[in-house]
């Protein structure tokens, strides 16, 4: 999808916690029984449901728990095999203490990879929650692109690769016309392309990475249409939801804050399922319209579309987002960051494209800009310690090393994760102690600058694209 964010400030690698080994069930795997508590069901997308829309997994463990006692079957509409990840042993009993008991504020506090010392990373928390009984079984309806399939050997594979399973777990799945059958943390685990529909009501989680592996480009088919037509699809499978979960996927890196505008379509299409069928109108169509001529750099009729849909959407922040985005293409710099500040102001998550401006400002050999950039973002992410190193590693190339002390001291106090930043606090001491030796710069390692987990004997880094 369009306008990237950059590799070197956002993208965060999620660890693939090594699995202890256990007894792999057999072919045959009996379904729990499931009690008796019922919740109602509404048919999704042909009767109305109002999503809860969350930044990342985590964030929607609380909703998953008011319906565990009716242990429903979760339907994970997403691209990515990597949410299915596993925590780390040594960690399960604040996990379970989190996933029981924590609401949404203290999850976001404990649960981002760019904080110095969670407790649970966002794509670990599907499989916490299985292992804290709210699901009886799990679907995964993998979207792919046009065109292609999928084999039980690729699909091992993948799994494998992206730590989800072992070598021995993966080859206890098997082919049913298809569908790959098999377990994960000891729940009835089946992976298809369709949309299969439960042995009773449903949860859903949609992570909106799922509307990306079928999207080339605005002329080939615009995006709009091609979340209608995915929607639709979920429609004919005439599935039982007790409710709905969406996933934006923006503060754990995995998505650009140009997919963020998808979630509130989604949430107006569950909550109005008849517009799917009535032509695209207002600010879909508006929008539509604009990336659409993007693509042959139109640029007046551009600017002209996203000022309408401003005007009558004044507060929404991804409409500010797109006019930021292209009032730099007019060189009308000063406007610009008006609109991404205003941005910010609604929806401090766009505060994500400061770290993008500061290496943009690092690659056009601008280090003034791009502290002021680290300014704006560490004000909006106090709890982000990179964004202190960040700045350090800019003092540090200018021959500041007074500034990278003052910088870095506090650092000393900070207590990173054993587990998923084992690194960080000898990376720390270092850069102090080349900039109180004058040095000619604060060295960092790789997984201080691009803030990846590093493999320890429970964390293993999986490089997520």
């Amino acid at each position: 999808m369009k306008k990237t964010l950059s590799l070197f400030v956002v993208v965060l690698m999620l660890c693939a916690c090594q699995k202890e080994e256990a007894p792999v069930a057999g072919p045959e795997v009996a379904r729990p029984a499931r009690p008796t508590q019922v919740f109602p069901a509404q048919q999704l997308l042909a009767e109305a449901i109002s999503p809860v829309l969350v930044e990342t997994a985590a964030e929607a463990l609380p909703v998953w728990r008011q319906f565990a006692p009716g242990r429903p079957a979760l339907l994970l509409l997403t691209s990515q095999p990597a949410m299915l990840l596993s925590s780390p042993p040594s960690l399960a009993k604040p996990i379970r203490e989190l996933v029981e008991s924590a609401d949404q504020p203290t999850l976001r506090k404990q649960t981002l990879p760019t904080l110095a010392n969670p407790t649970l990373l966002p794509n670990m928390a599907i499989t916490a929650a299985l292992d804290a009984g709210f699901f009886s079984e799990v679907i995964w309806s993998i979207p792919l692109k046009s065109d292609t399939t999928l084999t039980l050997e690729q699909f091992r594979a993948r799994m494998v690769g992206d730590g989800v399973l072992t070598e021995k777990e993966a080859a206890a799945f098997r082919d049913e016309g298809g569908d790959f059958v098999g377990t994960l943390h000891n729940v009835p685990f089946t992976a298809t392309v369709k949309v299969l529909p439960a042995q009773g009501p449903i949860l859903l989680h949609l992570d909106l990475s799922y509307f990306r592996p079928g999207y080339h480009n605005e002329i080939r088919k615009p995006l709009n249409l091609h979340l209608r037509e995915m929607l639709i699809r979920l429609r004919e499978s005439r599935l039982p939801v007790i409710a709905a979960t969406v996933s934006f996927s923006n503060l754990s890196g995995e998505l650009p804050l140009s997919t963020r505008f998808l979630g509130g379509m989604v949430r107006e299409f569950f909550s109005d399922p008849k517009r799917l069928d009535a032509a695209p109108s207002g600010q879909e169509k508006l929008r539509a319209d604009a990336m659409y001529l993007e693509n042959f750099f139109r640029k007046e009729e551009v600017l002209e579309r996203y000022l309408a849909m401003e005007k009558a959407a004044p507060q929404d922040p991804s409409v500010k987002y797109d006019l930021y985005q292209t009032l730099r293409q007019f060189n009308r710099i000063k406007e610009a960051q008006e609109k991404l500040s205003a941005a910010v102001a609604l929806d401090p998550v766009y505060g994500l494209e400061y770290l993008s401006l500061a290496e943009l400002a690092l690659e056009k050999e601008r280090p003034d800009g791009a502290l002021q950039m680290y300014e704006k973002a560490a004000a909006i992410f106090p709890d982000n310690p990179f964004i202190l190193i960040y700045k350090a590693r800019v003092y540090a190339l200018l021959g500041h090393p007074e500034k990278v002390i003052e910088i870095l001291s506090p650092l000393q106090a900070v207590a990173w994760s054993d587990i998923y930043f084992p690194q960080m606090k000898a990376d720390v001491e270092g850069m102090l102690a080349a900039a109180k030796n004058e040095g000619d710069g604060a060295g960092v390692s790789e997984n201080a600058t691009r803030q990846r987990p590093a493999k320890t004997e429970e964390a293993k880094a999986s490089t997520r694209k």
